[in-house]
């Protein structure tokens, strides 16, 4: 899709390039890459001597990066579903039920 539009390369196509691989082997590649930055993710979170809020935060920044690009791009596509759920997360809120 991207070469349909002459946008740039992603992560896919720039590993096929480099390494000579099939799609579905970099696929594998990218999810693996993405698999072990999760677990360093939660790691540093679990061991952060920040103040837990800012790992909340951070976390939920990726979680919602994983969303918008996990099966297509939602970035440059405008996919109706992402955009409801975007405008769900900043125009309603989950309530805070915790008790300061």
């Amino acid at each position: 899709r991207e070469n349909e539009f002459g946008d740039v390369p992603k992560s896919i196509q720039c590993y096929m390039n480099e390494s000579g691989v099939s799609e579905a082997n970099a696929q594998e590649h990218i999810k693996s890459m993405i698999n072990t930055t999760w677990k360093k993710i939660n790691k540093e979170a679990h061991n952060s001597s920040l103040p837990p809020i800012f790992s909340e935060i951070a976390i939920n920044l990726a979680r919602m990066s994983m969303c918008m690009y996990h099966d297509r791009d939602a970035h440059t596509v405008q996919d109706p579903q992402i955009k409801r759920r975007i405008s769900s997360l900043i125009f309603q809120p989950i309530p805070d039920t915790e008790v300061l």
